[in-house]
């Protein structure tokens, strides 16, 4: 698999689990270690694409309103 491939299908990762802990825990309560725990990825992986958890937030909230327009 081509690594621009497998990068953004990590992101894609990161962003549906964080968008399920989010939905269950709450924003406040959800670690990046929790969310990397659920995705079974490394926080490397996390800070590749996300500098922290406010812009994940961010990312989570955009691609969900994108999906519904």
């Amino acid at each position: 698999m081509k690594q621009a491939l497998k990068s953004e299908l990590s992101k894609q990762i990161i962003l549906n689990e964080a968008f399920k802990l989010f939905y269950e825990d709450g924003f406040k309560t959800t670690s990046i270690e929790k969310i990397m725990k659920a995705t079974s990825l490394t926080k490397g992986a996390f800070y590749h694409h996300f500098t922290n958890k406010k812009e994940l937030g961010l990312a989570v909230i955009t691609k969900k309103v994108q999906s519904r327009v």
